[in-house]
């Protein structure tokens, strides 16, 4: 029976359920499959394992690294030693046989393996290294203890590449991972997933001492440099020698427990996308592996992994092989591989199986190869010795080898298996043993198998993989002590056709080791041989090799993998060629096969001097060297490339060559013979010359003017023209003059100038037109009086011209009388708006002819009103006032003379400063006019503005009455000559006063307090000759003194600027006088009713409106008015009544003072404001019966008052009784 667990959770575990399965090996079908491939007779199946516990466990979450390119590198002198739990008893050294399907020698039927192609060095490892590595479309990644790197496939190492501590994929996460953080243990394994294109990685913690973390990462993309969905396994059981094999329901992994085996498969899917993924896991208890197996034995399992574009067939199981020598404790009676089947049931893990399908019994083989326990580490690891030291090294005699390579072909399912160790000649002599397994349907057999040991030589911890070819390649450590060759790396191989069981090709040596390892035993413990999935065909080998655990990686294929015959074919047209024509070249490539062909590219060598124009499909181009990829050629399959170029136009005649190749990228081509083509193409000379003719002006041109001819030589091609000559004959009835005459860009013409003539001819050397080329003979005439010149011109040329029909053109030049009128016209740069200005403008006739009807116009710009015009000849229209448009007609106007118009306009004084007054005039006459540029001018006047403001101001009422209103009227008036824009008056208010309000003459609000003594009015525009009042009303506070004077001032501002700013400032005085109307209210009572002897007598100074109201007072009350102004020095005086013995003073407000002699008291009070009262109190007390009491008192004031007759009130009361005294 058989463990499974499905499931591990990366920081704890629980249990979700128990299953009990019993795997019964009831029939077991055992076949012996010797070196021919025939299939050996059936045996007896083993016992069936005994039944064990099943656990499930909840899916590990994924972590996410950081990418690969940002990690730190690996630190210098991280090496690790691998654990040693895999232990092995000493072998006694016993001569054997030798090896029956041994290869000795190297016997070549096809020499068709080829060399590796530069290899590189890899990383440095522990002891062992662990060397293993895969490879994608674009990266090698290789793992060693504890590290990883990645290369580009040229072997360069792409930015921060590693090498990277492998745990740093797990530390780099937020994910806890326990071990993989804490943990760099090595036993790596790196596997390229081609079908998903990513990248899985992997290794251990511990094997020794729980818990038993398996730390497994999946690329996230395609870049190995990227981040990485990391994740940890707990598993249950010690997890040594780990191996992977990829399948499409699962990622396959068997581990060495100490004393059994393991087999898991991980969610790949779920793994791949990040998403939490469980496992399922099978241990072998006693006698699951059949009897007799067991680890003890150092047998291993390995998972297969499969390559190649066809998937597994639908249902597949994973297959596990495990090889047993039965001579050496490995079980059963024959030397075998057993096929153990992993059908895994993600739905219902219940239902997966994992068992013995078939045993398949092998050639014999002997894994005891002599090695001894020399260090006394209780494993026997010394069995292969080196040059130069007594040092030896380990084989691991006792398994197959990373990795178990799957491939289905169609026709048949493959398996290759490598043997790491096996005494290949009986003399302990070690030898690689490899396998090659088929199932064509009818299960699995074993097709081929050999033990490759040629020569003197031991060759050990193998590697094996087929191509798509079905072609093998074995890759191994190779040593021989006796021919002092040190630890190195080789391979050899297979075609799929050569004879089963040979490895015929020539051993190739990857690379020559220099040094042997003299300071431990442990060597590799397992190499990688994997194959590209971008071709299928070159094999990529990595492997330890000399004495510092260094490690070498390297590619190579068979040369009939990939071989395929290429052809090409080229033809040229037109043939023959004219120079300066386009030439095209086809080329044709096919592909002969028999294999596809990548990257197929040609490289044409265009003739020298020919300029590249086009080609389809694209090439580049290099100097005149062509590279063009036309990609993938299936076979039989034809690709035109269509090239063009041009000749150049000056090639003389003769023939040029082009020449192509082609080639595919790395592919052998059996019959390099037809990849090479050629074309000649003849090459001639042909230039069709064409004269044309443009004569200006267009229209007769005035007499004393040049008018042209432009003689236009084309060469329309396609070659050059040699010695080109133009003849150019001119002819008029009456005289004429030739100027000047020139070739544009060269040539020599004669003659090139003459005097008064009625014909001429002038000749011009032109030399070599190029092709394209364009020469332009200008041929200028003149005419002091009325012409017409007529021109032909004819052009010849050494070079054959196809077509004579354009060598000839005809032109004509005519002259009339002309006057050249020009106008100037002058004014001033500034104005001040409101004020005149003055334009004169002056008419000048250059000649040569009398300029007849001349007339001036001149519109006055906008703003601006015509005064007056007066001209020097002629008459002047529309000359009325504000009339803008101004017309003279001058007349006549001879050769040399000149007349000259005076215009005075004014400008408007409302004309925004800034504006610029632009005028323009223009003069016309009936006779044409060679020039007339210069026949209108203009003159631009920028405004400028001046408003001289004046301000005035008085006041009423002045003197004013404190707290009372005083209104200031402040005028403003503009002296012009300008409107004055944006008006404001600003008011500074005497202290003491506050504002009210600020009126226009409409009445209209247009001021606005904006502090607190500060008025501002906004009057707007002002034109000159206007004026503006404003009425500006303030109060006198009350409380300012009588007899202050109030200074009050105004200024006047404008945007416009004022050039009298002395009148902008008005000042005004006004007096102040104090009026208070106070009057008095006087109260008298007893304190406690009558009759009291106390009396309170209350005398209050009113500056209120009011009247006294108490009842004791005259039928008239005592009124007043109040204020307006605050009273200053307020006195009252109470004279009291009766005898001072009769009426004593008792209390005194702290305001009153009492004179005994006198029987007066007198109150004062500094000021009593306006609106406001003062109140003082006099408590008396009566001796004995005084029955009525008549009180009276007055006050006064240095405040005028008004009305000074209620300055007095008396109060009489009855008092009933007194003290007695």
């Amino acid at each position: 029976m058989i463990t499974i667990l499905v499931g591990v959770s990366m920081t704890r575990r629980r249990a979700l359920a128990a299953h009990a399965a019993l795997l019964l090996f009831s029939s077991l079908t055992v076949l012996i499959a010797p070196n021919s491939g025939t299939a050996a007779p059936l045996r007896p199946p083993d016992e069936p394992a005994k039944p064990k516990h099943v656990g499930v466990v909840e899916p590990v979450r994924a972590g996410v690294s950081k990418p690969v390119r940002t990690m730190p590198r690996a630190k210098g002198g991280n090496r690790a030693t691998a654990p040693t739990t895999d232990t092995a008893d000493a072998q006694p050294d016993i001569a054997g046989k030798a090896d029956p399907v041994i290869q000795t020698a190297d016997a070549p039927v096809n020499d068709d393996l080829r060399p590796t192609n530069t290899p590189f060095a890899g990383q440095t490892g522990g002891t062992p290294p662990d060397t293993v590595g895969d490879v994608g479309p674009d990266h090698y990644v290789q793992m060693v203890n504890t590290t990883f790197q990645i290369w580009n496939k040229d072997g360069t190492s792409p930015p921060n590449g590693g090498p990277f501590p492998i745990n740093s994929l797990w530390t780099s996460n937020t994910v806890n991972d326990n071990g993989c953080d804490t943990q760099n243990a090595g036993d790596p394994i790196v596997l390229y997933d081609q079908t998903v294109d990513r990248w899985m990685l992997a290794q251990f913690t511990s094997p020794n001492t729980a818990p038993f973390d398996m730390c497994v990462a999946y690329s996230q993309t395609p870049d190995p440099t990227g981040a990485y969905f990391t994740y940890s396994f707990r598993l249950s059981a010690s997890h040594d020698y780990e191996k992977f094999g990829i399948w499409p329901d699962g990622l396959y992994m068997s581990t060495f427990e100490g004393g059994t085996l393991g087999a898991y498969v991980f969610d790949r899917a779920a793994m791949v996308s990040g998403s939490p993924a469980t496992f399922q896991y099978f241990g072998s208890g006693a006698g699951a592996l059949g009897p007799g197996v067991s680890s003890a034995g150092r047998v291993r399992l390995f998972p297969s992994d499969w390559d190649g574009v066809n998937p597994p067939l639908a249902g597949e199981p994973n297959h596990f092989l495990l090889s047993r020598d039965a001579d050496n404790g490995q079980g059963g009676a024959q030397d075998s591989i057993d096929v153990y089947d992993f059908h895994v049931d993600w739905t219902n893990p219940a239902n997966s199986t994992f068992g013995l399908a078939t045993t398949l019994i092998t050639q014999p083989f002997d894994i005891n190869i002599g090695c001894t326990d020399v260090d006394g580490n209780g494993a026997a690891r010394d069995c292969i010795s080196q040059p130069g030291t007594t040092q030896q090294i380990d084989a691991l005699p006792g398994r197959l080898m990373h990795r178990v390579q799957y491939r289905n072909f169609g026709s048949h399912q493959a398996m290759v298996a490598v043997q790491s160790s096996v005494d290949a000649d009986g003399n302990n002599r070690v030898g690689t043993r490899w396998y090659e397994l088929r199932n064509s349907g009818g299960g699995w057999a074993i097709h081929q198998q050999g033990t490759y040991a040629p020569g003197t030589a031991d060759r050990w911890m193998g590697s094996a993989a087929m191509d798509g070819k079905g072609n093998i390649a074995l890759g191994y450590s190779l040593v021989d002590a006796g021919a002092n060759v040190f630890p190195s790396i080789g391979y050899t191989g297979r075609l799929a056709g050569a004879p089963l069981g040979s490895m015929p090709e020539p051993e190739q040596i990857m690379f020559s080791g220099t040094t042997s390892q003299t300071n431990a035993d442990r060597w590799g413990d397992y190499s990688s041989m994997n194959v590209d999935p971008v071709d299928d065909c070159t094999f990529w080998y990595t492997q330890q090799h000399g004495g510092a655990r260094q490690t070498r990686i390297g590619a190579f294929k068979f040369t009939s993998c990939d071989q395929t015959d290429l052809r090409i074919t080229k033809s040229d047209s037109p043939d023959p060629v004219h120079a300066g024509q386009q030439l095209t070249y086809t080329v044709t490539v096919t592909n002969d096969g028999p294999n596809t062909a990548g990257s197929v590219t040609v490289t044409d060598t265009l003739p020298a001097g020919v300029a590249f124009l086009s080609s389809a499909p694209a090439c580049t181009n290099a100097a005149g060297t062509l590279t063009c990829g036309l990609g993938e050629l299936l076979p039989g399959q034809s690709v035109p490339l269509v090239i063009q170029v041009a000749v150049p136009a000056n090639l003389p005649p003769g023939t040029i060559t082009n020449t192509a190749t082609v080639a595919a990228a790395d592919q052998f081509d059996p019959d390099p013979g037809n990849n090479t083509a050629t074309a000649t193409t003849t090459v001639t000379s042909r230039a069709d010359l064409a004269v044309t003719k443009v004569c200006k002006p267009d229209r007769p041109a005035p007499a004393g003017t040049p008018g042209f001819c432009d003689i236009h030589v084309d060469n329309l091609g396609p070659s050059d023209a040699a010695s080109v000559e133009l003849t150019d004959a001119l002819t008029s009835a009456t005289p004429f003059e030739v100027v000047s005459v020139t070739a544009t860009p060269s040539g020599s013409c004669a003659p090139t100038g003459t005097g008064p003539v009625t014909s001429v001819t002038i000749t011009c050397d032109l030399g070599t037109e190029p092709a394209g080329g364009r020469t332009t003979v200008r041929v200028t005439v003149t005419a002091d009086d009325v012409a017409q010149v007529n021109d032909v011109a004819t052009v010849t040329s050494a070079t054959v011209d196809p077509n004579q029909a354009n060598n000839k053109a005809t032109g004509r030049v005519e002259f009339v009388g002309s006057a050249d009128l020009s106008l100037d016209k002058a004014g001033p740069a500034s104005v001040t708006a409101g004020t005149q200005m003055q334009y004169v403008v002056t008419v000048t006739n250059d000649g040569p002819s009398v300029a007849r009807d001349v007339v001036v116009a001149d519109t006055l710009p906008a703003g601006a009103s015509f005064v007056s015009v007066t001209p020097s000849a002629g008459t002047c229209a529309n000359g009325q006032p504000t009339t803008r448009d101004v017309r003279c007609g001058l007349g006549n106007l001879a050769a040399g003379a000149s007349a000259t118009i005076t215009i005075v306009a004014r400008v408007a004084p409302d004309v925004v400063p800034g504006t610029v007054l632009f005028n323009e005039a223009v003069v016309s006459s009936v006779t044409a006019d060679p020039d007339n540029d210069d026949v209108r001018d203009s003159v631009s006047t920028t405004v400028e503005a001046s408003a001289d403001l004046s301000v005035t101001k008085s006041d009423s009422p002045d003197p004013v009455v404190a707290g009372e209103e005083i209104t200031y009227t402040i005028t403003v008036s503009n002296a012009g000559p300008s409107t004055a824009q944006n008006v404001t008056v600003t008011d500074t208010l005497p202290a003491g006063t506050t504002y009210v309000s600020g009126v226009d003459g409409n009445g209209a609000t247009v001021c606005t307090l904006v502090q607190t003594d500060q008025v501002v009015c906004a009057l707007g525009a002002l034109n000159p000759g206007q004026g503006r009042s404003v009425f500006l009303t303030v109060l006198v506070a009350p409380s300012v003194p009588s007899g202050t004077t109030l200074t009050n001032s105004v200024t006047v501002s404008a945007t416009t600027p004022d050039p009298n700013p002395a009148d902008n400032t008005a000042t005004q005085q006004t007096g102040v006088r104090a009026s208070a109307e106070l009057w008095l209210d006087k109260i008298g009572e007893p304190r406690s009713g009558n009759p009291s002897p106390t009396i309170v007598w209350t005398l209050t100074v009113h500056n209120d409106a009011g009247c006294e109201r108490d009842a004791q007072s005259t039928p008239t009350p005592t009124c007043g008015a109040g204020g307006p102004s605050d009273a200053q020095n307020v006195t009252v005086v109470d004279t009291l009544p009766l005898d001072p013995k009769k009426l004593t003073v008792q209390y005194l407000s702290p305001q009153c003072d009492y004179d005994q002699a006198t029987h007066m008291v007198t109150c004062t009070a500094a000021r009593v404001p306006a609106g406001a009262t003062v109140s003082f109190v006099i408590e008396t007390q009566a001796q004995g019966s005084v029955r009525t009491i008549r009180n009276s008192a007055t006050m006064t004031s240095t405040t005028p008052d008004p009305a000074a007759g209620n300055n007095s009130d008396d109060v009489t009361i009855v008092v009933k009784g007194g003290t007695g005294r």
